[in-house]
Order: structure tokens, then C-alpha cells, then sequence
């Protein structure tokens, strides 16, 4: 039950994903989904769900602000 090991799993998981680093998300991404992961017990199937709601909302973000912007 290390919490380092818990959190090298999500960065891996984030990044085979995602194909960038959860830091590309944001200073506190990480963090979030590793605290998340343990409050499900660890559950592997809603973290990937997290990480896809989470990359999939900030691409929406970001390209709502490229439109506003152009």
C-alpha cells in the first residue's frame, strides 16, 4: 500500500492514455487523480474513466478558448 507506487500508476496510466504528462493538465492534476484513485479502493476502471473525462473536458476547454480567441 504505498502511496508512492499508487501514484507512479496513475502518472503511467495518465500518460499511455493520454500520451502527455498529467502535469500538461495542470500543476495539481496528479495529485487529484491519485487521491481520487484511493478514495475508490483503487478502483482501475474509474480511474481510467477519470482520466478520459478529465483529458476530454480540457481539450473542450482549450478549444473553446482558441475559438474566443481567433
Amino acid at each position: 500500500n504505498s502511496e508512492d507506487a499508487h501514484r507512479a500508476f496513475v502518472n503511467r496510466a495518465f500518460q499511455h492514455f493520454v500520451k502527455q504528462p498529467p502535469a500538461a493538465f495542470g500543476p495539481e492534476t496528479l495529485d487529484q487523480l491519485t487521491k481520487s484513485f484511493a478514495e475508490t479502493g483503487y478502483n482501475i476502471r474509474q480511474l481510467l474513466i477519470d482520466i478520459a473525462v478529465l483529458s476530454a473536458t480540457d481539450a473542450l476547454h482549450s478549444n473553446e478558448k482558441v475559438a474566443s480567441d481567433g
